[in-house]
């Protein structure tokens, strides 16, 4: 969630939501509940890791999950401030995010993702699951479907998109 920009952007212009947010450094994670609190906007916001969520968390699904994940790849020259370079800096695959995001994204639900253009393909093969980190990371409502062909995801209710610059499609 970082300092809290795009969701509370989002409470802005949507009133009555009940926002969460994840932050792994703590200091932009008070750095958001500060800038929930002086604009008198809800967030909650979740010191953790996405691939360790707080249990609470874990057993909840939501109408819509934002995430913005660190643009720069690792060797790619950092930012002198250390809180910075690590929001900056991809430590994990776009595909533990994406992975992270169905998990928490109710059937019907939206996900949008903050990103380089360049990173859509990555995106992309992700949400198909043509780029699975681990058999039982891609989940759909808590359900594995990593292994699951597009057949049977259509069936849980995931949309195909065409992605012709790849030659696939994102199911």
């Amino acid at each position: 969630c970082g300092v809290g920009t795009a969701a509370l952007c989002l409470a802005h212009r949507v009133r009555d939501l009940d926002l969460h947010g994840v932050e792994v450094q703590r200091d932009y994670a008070a750095l958001a509940r500060a800038n929930a609190e002086g604009n008198n906007l809800p967030l909650t916001v979740y010191d953790a890791d996405i691939c360790a969520m707080p249990l609470d968390l874990r057993h909840r699904s939501f109408d819509a999950v934002i995430l913005n994940p660190p643009w720069h790849e690792p060797e790619a020259m950092g930012s002198p401030n250390p809180g910075r370079d690590r929001a900056n800096r991809l430590e994990m695959d776009l595909a533990i995010w994406m992975s992270a995001a169905m998990t928490r994204t109710r059937q019907g639900g939206w996900i949008v993702v903050i990103q380089r253009a360049e990173s859509l393909p990555e995106l992309l093969a992700a949400l198909s699951g043509e780029r699975a980190v681990a058999p039982a990371m891609v989940q759909l409502n808590g359900s594995p479907i990593g292994g699951v062909g597009p057949e049977a995801r259509r069936a849980m209710g995931l949309l195909c998109a065409p992605e012709e610059r790849i030659g696939h499609a994102a199911v």
